[in-house]
């Protein structure tokens, strides 16, 4: 056997070897993956209030026993993202069989009544229904369709836009809803009095200062109060009946 062909057979013998060995650590590698030891034996859910472990863990597909190798957390990751309440998620693997799901909700704003009552997030996103039982103090947004939602939500979003204005700094005492009409405007709600003030469109934070201004004006006569109309340019005009339900219209002039 000449130096040449000794050589090719020295290196064939050892590419051989190392395939061999690469053979076998990786039929190793695959006894020590599938080992019982790995077996995945619990899953933690962390920050949900919303959301139920049991949802968490039928939205991943979570299959006890199996290797904890074998669980992708990303993907994981992906399919909890895509559910309305989950802002973030983060999934960790903690050996030998241990699985942790940390996951920060949305927080609700309003409520959408569109045939059943639903959370609104603050980027204007359906979360999910008002469930039995639940008593939510979020302002009711109604007018809308779920189209509204749908379509980039402009006008769901200056809905909450203004609520959050009335929140901060509590118009009329505080307000239990804001209706979209499709025409005129907004259209806010109070807790006390319950009557409509419109708004309009634009010019909230002067127009809702002159409604209050009114209101503490006619407070005597509230509960002859029917509406107010504060969309005007330089007036507010008030409605009420009077005692024999006849309907009456007052405008007050106000520089606010």
């Amino acid at each position: 056997m000449g130096s040449g062909l000794r050589r090719v057979f020295r290196v064939a013998v050892l590419a051989a070897t190392v395939a061999a060995g690469l053979w076998g650590l990786a039929a190793g590698w695959q006894r020590v993956r599938s080992h019982p030891y790995f077996a995945l034996r619990e899953v933690v859910v962390e920050g949900v209030v919303r959301l139920s472990r049991e949802q968490v863990l039928r939205t991943v597909g979570a299959s006890f026993g199996t290797s904890l190798w074998e669980v992708d957390g990303s993907a994981w990751q992906r399919s909890l993202a895509r559910l309305p309440w989950v802002s973030a998620v983060r999934v960790r693997r903690e050996f030998p069989g241990r699985v942790v799901v940390e996951i920060r909700e949305r927080r609700p704003e309003a409520i959408a009544v569109l045939g059943r009552l639903q959370y609104v997030s603050r980027a204007g996103r359906l979360l999910g229904p008002v469930e039995p039982g639940e008593v939510p103090a979020l302002p009711l947004l109604t007018g809308l369709e779920e189209g509204d939602f749908r379509s980039g939500g402009k006008v769901v979003r200056r809905a909450l836009r203004l609520a959050r204005i009335c929140e901060r700094r509590r118009c009329v005492g505080g307000i239990s809803e804001v209706h979209v009409d499709r025409e005129r405007g907004f259209v806010l709600v109070p807790r006390r009095p319950v009557i409509p003030i419109l708004v309009g469109w634009s010019d909230w934070t002067r127009r809702i200062a002159r409604a209050e201004h009114v209101l503490a004006r006619w407070a005597p006569r509230e509960p002859l109060l029917e509406s107010v109309d504060a969309s005007l340019r330089r007036s507010v005009l008030v409605r009420f009946r009077d005692s024999g339900g006849q309907k009456l219209t007052t405008e007050h002039g106000l520089s606010i």
